[in-house]
């Protein structure tokens, strides 16, 4: 359990980082009205206490030449060797992108 409760700074350093994790504190406490000394401290308290679990970047999947992926269950009125074929070729034709 948190021993803290977020204030409305805290609440904005959070969304600022959502928008850019690459923010640096310098920038970070312009953004949010503070002195750099007490940003870098509520960063290190929000990291610590689970606010923020981890720094990630957000890839172009366009760019990657990388769509997305999609995890879904089907289920079939009738199964056989041909329909498990004529499926699995519809999706195939689903999932390769146009050349």
């Amino acid at each position: 359990m948190n021993d803290f409760v977020l204030d409305s700074t805290d609440l904005d350093i959070l969304r600022c980082l959502q928008e850019n994790a690459r923010l640096t504190t310098k920038e970070l406490a312009a953004r949010v009205n503070l002195s750099t000394t007490p940003v870098f401290e509520r960063l290190k308290r929000l990291e610590r206490s689970g606010f923020i679990k981890k720094y990630v970047a957000v890839l172009d999947a366009e760019k990657l030449n990388l769509g997305f992926v999609v995890f879904c269950s089907v289920k079939l009125k009738q199964m056989s060797r041909e329909v498990a074929r004529t499926f699995v070729s519809i999706i195939r034709d689903i999932s390769t992108p146009p050349t």
